[in-house]
């Protein structure tokens, strides 16, 4: 997917339409060779195109990591709550890590407070 801006990566999703697991495919080769923003972009697309779900999300969370972007799997995280994907233990598990990565402790511990809250236990 060449697209360069936001509205080219969402026609291009929406052209493709692509199934889950082929959109995860999508966001790890973008993640591994293309600008953060582009994953950025598509996951912004998928989830207004209803394609995005807390397997995308989590990913997604975990290649900022990789990045060490906190800022941006933050963003990521918020945004997913916001549509009503509910968080698993495998959303909190990459977000705590992205966390302790950056040396955002005090993230780190606020994001496992509220996965306990939520009901999730850590594994």
């Amino acid at each position: 997917m060449a697209a360069q801006s936001r509205a080219g990566v969402a026609e291009a999703l929406k052209e493709a339409n692509l199934p889950p697991k082929h959109l995860t495919l999508v966001l790890e080769f973008l993640g591994q060779y293309c600008a953060l923003e582009q994953v950025k972009w598509t996951l912004e697309s998928a989830r207004k195109l209803r394609m995005a779900n807390v397997f995308h999300y989590s990913h997604c969370i975990s290649i900022f990591g990789d990045h060490k972007r906190w800022d941006m799997a933050e963003k990521a995280f918020l945004s997913m709550r916001d549509e009503g994907v509910r968080p698993n233990v495998v959303t909190y598990g990459a977000l705590i890590s992205v966390f302790e990565k950056c040396g955002r402790w005090e993230s780190a511990l606020l994001a496992f407070q509220d996965m306990r809250r939520a009901g999730l236990e850590p594994n």
